[in-house]
């Protein structure tokens, strides 16, 4: 069989069961007994799946997971190691998902699959299968058309359409008049795992449905008014549809040209031409404005699949580095763009590897100085407007300035006379400083330099800034700060010439100031700004001389604000960044680009690293052209 042409359908639906298991084990508000159905037909879902597609270890795996919850659903209450073990086939599964999606198999992780089995949990081994009863669902009352009992049969049964004429013949036996859907002959020739019986009267409706529930290879059974079911299945055939992600980028992509060429016939129209036609283009253009909002809407995504992710990875921190610490989410309601869900991972996930490595102390450690021995890692998500903050806690250590101080001169990075007069924001640079580190031992986790300097890069490329605050034995808080928690980002557009169109980001922009009013002096041989009574840094690139008709666009990030020196400011609008791609993002100071509303493209530049970086300014677009 020829499995690619279902990888996707398998990927994306399998990861659909495997977020039901990994988010109700976890018993947040306690074990719940009545949950335990769903999370069995769930791993019942993913085996049967796993076994379709050919992936010997996913099936093993979700068989041996499911028949844990078997025993669960039986009425046993599972141990705290039980749960942990549970939870721990949750996460190879998302691994074994995560080769299926990079090679087409599962193969590969043999050793850690061979390892759970291996860790017994009481004296036996694995539980074995037990029969269990499937779980009766109620829906509605009793209408004048009668009930309908909807029963499925164990997909793995060898004679499924006998396992029915054997309900069917109890069904009739216990109230004499029911019809079958489909036929029996239809369910025999095809050999079906489900039908529908249809009863006209009968008073101990629930009694039947629990005795057709006790029969051998039945797993679910459902009870409704039939009524209800045949106006619902008239109604609404399909109630909702999966689009791939990639259709929605090319409606986008589709949309924007057709206002790129809207704005190009307005443009070349003739004056009295454009005069009568003005309504039919401001209504096709807000109609496309209007599609194109309704399209981003639907690429909102929730941070659940984030989430899991990372719970999965303190999960396997806290048992490398032998601490106990519990992760705790607040806001993981909030939906953001698809893509930015996407690149947030690997930063988030560098600060639960530096909290759980650097922050959280060892258990000992924490007694001592007065804490709980289970330490604590947060991540809190705030959305205010359209700025998305994401806030990355520990109550561990908290950051270490003197030894930063002393890594920072030993390597050469600050001279010894300014290690005393260092800021916050100063310690801040020097952490995310690429290959800084003030560990001594290299581990598996941390130790090499890596982690924040990809975190604040990672920020940065997205158009956001990092921020933080800590304290000594108190703990440690990143703060992620977006414009936008969509791809729609406000930029205010301007340029040195008509040639090109460049733009920074509303949220990084403080002021704007004519040079004509505010003028450019030179103090202590270096030029600045002159506003009132103070003076502020002029950033040194530019395209083009600027005089005194020009604007001076104040950048202001982190207590720091630098001027950039323009021609003209054009405008500020929403637009959806874009990346530039090889080999145009090695460009310094540049995060995308973007198509205006007027048809041109706009480079995007990142307001803080020409702050944090303008001595090192490079004049990439410098053009040089022969004027007549």
């Amino acid at each position: 069989m020829n499995i690619k042409k279902y990888l996707e359908m398998y990927l994306s639906e399998g990861r659909e069961h495997l977020s039901v298991l990994t988010k109700e084990l976890q018993f947040k508000d306690g074990f719940k007994s009545e949950s335990i159905s769903g999370l069995f037909r769930s791993a019942h879902s993913l085996k049967g799946m796993a076994a379709s597609m050919g992936f010997e270890t996913t099936e093993k795996l979700s068989h041996a997971l499911e028949n844990i919850l078997a025993e669960w659903r039986n009425g046993k209450i599972p141990s705290e190691e039980e749960l942990q073990r549970a939870l721990r086939a949750t996460d190879l599964l998302e691994m074994l998902f995560e080769k299926v999606e990079k090679s087409g198999n599962d193969a590969g992780l043999n050793l850690e699959v061979d390892e759970w089995f291996k860790k017994k949990i009481e004296k036996g081994s694995l539980p074995k299968p037990t029969e269990t009863k499937p779980l009766i669902k109620e829906e509605s009352a009793k209408t004048k058309n009668g009930f309908k009992i909807k029963v499925k049969i164990d997909p793995s049964s060898n004679l499924p359409a006998a396992r029915l004429l054997v309900v069917y013949q109890k069904i009739k036996s216990m109230c004499g008049d029911v019809d079958i859907v489909p036929s029996i002959e239809e369910i025999q020739k095809k050999a079906l795992k489900s039908a529908e019986f249809y009863l006209r009267d009968a008073k101990e409706i629930k009694e039947i449905a629990k005795v057709v529930a006790t029969l051998p290879e039945v797993v679910d059974v459902e009870l409704s008014s039939s009524e209800e079911s045949d106006e619902s299945a008239s109604s609404t055939l399909i109630s909702s549809l999966k689009i791939p992600s990639k259709s929605l980028d090319n409606f986008l992509y589709r949309i924007s040209h057709l206002i790129y060429h809207l704005n190009i016939l307005e443009k070349n129209l003739p004056a009295e031409m454009l005069k009568k036609q003005k309504f039919w283009f401001e209504s096709h253009r807000s109609g496309l404005y209007q599609l194109y909002n309704e399209i981003l809407e639907t690429r909102l995504v929730s941070f659940d699949s984030l989430i899991e992710r990372l719970e999965r990875g303190a999960r396997e921190l806290s048992a490398k580095t032998s601490k106990r610490f519990k992760f705790i989410v607040e806001g993981g309601a909030e939906k953001i763009d698809k893509v930015l869900l996407e690149k947030l991972l690997d930063p988030l996930m560098h600060l639960l590897r530096n909290s759980a490595d650097h922050g959280i102390e060892e258990n000992d450690q924490r007694v001592k100085s007065g804490k709980p021995s289970e330490g604590t890692i947060s991540m809190a998500i705030k959305r205010d407007g359209e700025k998305l903050t994401i806030s990355f806690s520990d109550d561990g250590r908290g950051l270490d300035f003197k030894a930063i101080k002393e890594s920072a001169i030993k390597r050469g990075l600050i001279p010894f006379e300014r290690a005393d007069s260092l800021k916050e924001s100063d310690i801040l640079d020097l952490i995310t400083i690429p290959s800084f580190s003030t560990k001594k031992d290299v581990t598996q986790i941390s130790g090499r330099g890596v982690g924040l300097d990809v975190v604040r890069s990672s920020v940065e490329s997205l158009g956001g800034t990092l921020e933080m605050e800590s304290e000594m034995g108190r703990g440690t808080t990143f703060h992620l700060i977006f414009p936008s928690a969509v791809t729609l980002t406000e930029v205010v557009v301007f340029s040195w010439d008509d040639g090109f169109f460049f733009a920074l980001p509303a949220s990084q922009v403080k002021a704007l100031y004519p040079l004509s009013e505010f003028p450019v002096e030179w103090v202590e041989g270096t030029r600045k700004l002159r506003v009132k009574s103070k003076f502020i840094d002029i950033l040194n690139f530019k395209m083009q001389p600027v005089d005194k008709e020009g604007i001076g666009i104040s950048i202001h990030i982190s207590h720091e604000e630098k001027v950039l020196l323009v021609k003209k400011v054009l405008q500020t609008e929403k637009v959806v960044i874009l990346p530039l791609g090889k080999p145009l993002e090695r460009i310094p100071h540049l995060i995308g680009g973007a198509l205006l509303s007027f048809g041109e493209i706009c480079y995007i530049f990142d307001g803080t690293s020409f702050v944090r970086n303008e001595t090192e300014a490079l004049n990439v677009f410098q053009i040089n052209r022969e004027r007549p």
